[in-house]
């Protein structure tokens, strides 16, 4: 059964795409604790300072940028990852996270997690 709260909420900093050291640290344990094949839902926000556009790229970027990095790190798990990007009305830090939900199924994806 798949939780409908994040399992994991990283954050980055302001104009920053990419995650921190730190931040990246806190997704490597949290995977390496997941049994293989576990499938991730990783929504990558934004707040709303520029562009809707612009911020809805940024949001998509983030969540793409986590999940390059468990393909490419975390390759040999078999983990399936599906993506997805919003911006949220507000702004400062709380919106600028990217979260991860996990599941035990791909079929039960649903694209209106968290």
């Amino acid at each position: 059964m798949r939780t409908t709260a994040p399992s994991l909420v990283l954050y980055n900093e302001f104009n920053r795409v990419h995650l921190s050291l730190s931040e990246l640290a806190g997704l490597s344990r949290f995977l390496r604790q997941q049994p293989e094949g576990v499938f991730f839902v990783i929504k990558g926000y934004s707040d709303v300072y520029d562009e809707p556009a612009a911020k809805q790229r940024v949001s998509e970027q983030r969540a793409r940028g986590v999940k390059e990095y468990i393909q490419r790190y975390f390759a040999g798990k078999g983990f399936q990852v599906e993506t997805e990007g919003e911006v949220l009305p507000g702004k400062g830090k709380v919106h600028r996270k990217p979260s991860y939900t996990c599941c035990k199924s791909a079929s039960l994806f649903s694209s209106s997690l968290i």
